[in-house]
Order: C-alpha cells, then structure tokens, then sequence
C-alpha cells in the first residue's frame, strides 16, 4: 500500500486491509491507512477511507485526518462520504465535527449522498444547538424528497431535543383546503416525511401543547392511512 509503483496495487492492498479477517490486526495500521488518504490514486484513497470505515472504532486515530478529507471541496465524494461515516460515529469530541457537518449539510453544492450523511451524523450527534437544528429544519422545505426524508429522520433521530424547530416541524402538517380533492392537501407533499414528522410531534407533544392539534388535523385530514393511524397512537401515548 505505501511502496508499490503501481497505484492499482497499493488500491488492492488498501482495500484488503478493511476486509473482514484483516480488519482487527488493520487497527494496529491506522496511521499508514490515513496517510494513504494522500495517495496520488484516487483509487488508493477510496479504498483507505473505505477500509477505515470497516475498522469501526479502531479508526478513531485517523479522525482528524478524515476530517481534513471530509473537508475538501477538491476531494471525491466517495473518499469524503466515507471518511464522514467513520467521523459522525468516532469523532463525536473533536470540535471540528460539528461545524464540518453542518457546513456538509448546508452546501448545495455537494453531492446529495454526502449531505445525507451529513445530516444523518447530525441526527446522531445528539445535539440540541440551535444552529444544527436551523440546519435540519432548513431541509424540510428543500426541493429535493429525498433531502426532506434525510432532515425528517434526523430530527426523529433527535427527538424531544428539536424541540427549537417545532415552528417548521408544524408547518409542514398544515392541510390546505383544495376543492379539486377528496380531503385536505398537506403542505409537505411526502407521504414518508409527513410519517417521521407526524411521530416527532407526538415526542414533541408532552412540552408542545399545540402539537396535540398538528396530531388532531393529520388524523383528520391525511390522505394516508398509515398517517392518520400514526397520530392516533401519539395521541394515545
């Protein structure tokens, strides 16, 4: 991996170090695996970041390296996404996770699959400030679906901590009158997304007085019957 002329080679010899019976004596070679995060072969890169991925927690050395990866604008997505896999699980006490996965999330410029895991790292990351809520939030009105999915469940993933997002949160169950349809038209148009929105607003209920109404309406109005069973059994609860 460090010394052979062929970058095919050293790729090899990278991805074999993260398979399963090499991965646990591998954690005795982190540092050459996240030096090999410079290789000149995007190939060699991949598969180091990769196979750091597959150490687990004995990768937790190479966090800041991954980081500096994850960081790069100039780096493939690839090489970033798994280096930001092993960062949000390991690299929970390095004060540069934090602002590395909210400016991930935030860039839309970047490669959906990166955000995503951005934002899921933000849902693991159990945190109730203030600018990762704005940041999980903010996705729920985005454009791209499968981007509201990754704000929603990361919020559910927060639980009783979004509590600082309710605003968005309810305003993405509102049910508009539309006289060309059968009932009510939500806002946010995803059956999925209403789903996790309609199960963190029965989290959020026992201090959000108003969300027992958000669950009323969705119970009442949602064209989904799994959407209006959802909002009976927060109720319940």
């Amino acid at each position: 991996m460090q010394n052979d002329k062929e970058g095919t080679v050293r790729e090899v010899a990278a991805t074999m170090l993260g398979t399963e019976n090499l991965k646990k004596p591998a954690e005795d070679y982190v540092s050459e695996l996240a030096g090999a995060l410079k290789d000149d072969h995007l190939g060699v890169r991949i598969a180091a970041a990769t196979s750091l991925r597959n150490v687990g927690e004995g990768a937790k050395p190479a966090v800041p390296a991954l980081i500096a990866v994850a960081s790069s604008g100039k780096e493939h997505a690839l090489v970033r996404q798994a280096a930001v896999h092993v960062v949000t699980r390991y690299g929970k006490d390095n004060a540069a996770t934090m602002p590395l996965l909210i400016n991930l999330a935030k860039d839309a410029d970047n490669p959906f699959a990166l955000r995503e895991i951005a934002l899921d790292g933000l849902g693991r990351s159990g945190s109730d400030a203030a600018d990762v809520i704005n940041v999980l939030t903010e996705t729920l009105t985005d454009k791209n679906v499968e981007l509201r999915k990754a704000g929603a469940t990361a919020l559910g993933s927060l639980g009783a901590k979004s509590k600082s997002g309710w605003g968005v949160i309810k305003d993405r169950l509102v049910y508009k009158i539309d006289e060309k349809a059968s009932r009510p038209l939500a806002v946010e148009a995803d059956s999925s997304v209403r789903n996790h929105l309609i199960r963190l607003s029965g989290v959020l209920g026992k201090a959000t007085p108003d969300a027992v109404g958000v669950l009323v309406n969705a119970a009442k109005h949602d064209d989904s019957t799994e959407n209006r069973i959802a909002p009976i059994q927060e109720l319940g609860e």
